[in-house]
């Protein structure tokens, strides 16, 4: 078992070499910087979150003294803050970006997905990890809250800068 796992990592770490966006440090401390691969503006076109990995020990934690089965989800990519200890900061470098560029999936997805998660893994709680969940549009906002209400209905918590909210 040990060499084979051995095989497996060594296979796994000269694919790496040659994998676009990675960055990978050797033994000998020499550093291979991949090419950076264009970044996906589109999030509708990725698939749905697979959650199969994980036991279900995994979802259950504790919130404002309650236990919940909890499922994690973003619902963008990107923030328009430029914060020193952040890594979007270090992200909008890689690529070359002067601005931040925010890229969401459609609430129509974000809905059929959580619909999805809630009903294949039972989850009871969502954690919204976006770097802030606040920085979307009124109508944006009204079509989440009124569809997420409706179809998924499940207590949540977000991260958000609280200059958005004045």
């Amino acid at each position: 078992m040990e060499i084979s796992q051995t095989t497996i990592l060594s296979k796994i770490a000269s694919f790496m070499i040659n994998c676009n966006n990675l960055w990978i440090k050797h033994s000998d401390g020499k550093i291979t910087k991949n090419a950076v691969k264009d970044i996906l503006i589109n999030l509708d076109e990725l698939p749905f979150y697979d959650w199969d990995i994980y036991s279900d020990f995994h979802y259950y934690r504790i919130y404002d003294g309650e236990v919940n089965k909890m499922g994690d989800y973003s619902t963008s990519r990107g923030c328009i803050n430029n914060c020193s200890y952040c890594f979007n900061k270090l992200l909008r470098k890689s690529y070359g970006m002067k601005h931040s560029l925010i890229r969401r999936y459609s609430v129509e997805r974000i809905i059929d997905e959580l619909v999805y998660l809630k009903e294949k893994y039972n989850i009871t709680f969502i954690k919204f990890h976006d770097s802030d969940f606040l920085n979307k549009s009124n109508s944006y906002f009204d079509k989440f809250s009124s569809l997420y209400q409706k179809y998924v209905n499940l207590p949540n918590t977000v991260n958000g800068c609280v200059e958005l909210l004045i």
